[in-house]
């Protein structure tokens, strides 16, 4: 009996870890909103609103997304990409031709999704941290 649960525990595991996957997946689809920009503790929302006046990202099931923002021009602006998790990790990737960018998810639910970005030095040394909200 315990040689059975051992080599079932792997299985269950890898099923466990799937099923949350597809739930964090769930939950990420649709449109968010940017509410707050955090630089280093310190919020600097309107100075990103500034520039990205706003601000949305929309998540969709074929892993692709899209985001928009209207710029100082008042010309509407946007990319699209790829989005992935890291297996195994709380970390949201997104990709687009010219480079590929991680989040730590911090809060995933309905409504609210929060997400940290390092940028560690000598580049710039600064965390991010954004704070959406559902479109």
């Amino acid at each position: 009996m315990k040689k059975t649960l051992l080599y079932l525990l792997p299985f269950a595991l890898l099923v466990l870890s799937c099923g949350r996957e597809d739930l964090k997946s769930k939950k990420l689809l649709g449109g968010w909103q940017l509410k707050k920009f955090i630089v280093n503790a310190e919020d600097s929302t309107e100075v990103f609103d500034q520039q990205f006046k706003n601000y949305t990202i929309s998540y969709f099931e074929d892993r692709s997304y899209t985001y928009s923002f209207v710029d100082n021009n008042e010309q509407l602006q946007g990319a699209t990409g790829r989005w992935f998790f890291s297996p195994g990790t709380d970390s949201l990737y997104l990709d687009n031709l010219n480079d590929t960018t991680g989040y730590k998810i911090i809060n995933l639910n309905t409504n609210a999704l929060n997400l940290k970005r390092v940028i560690p030095a000598p580049v710039e040394n600064r965390v991010l941290d954004f704070q959406y909200v559902r479109k």
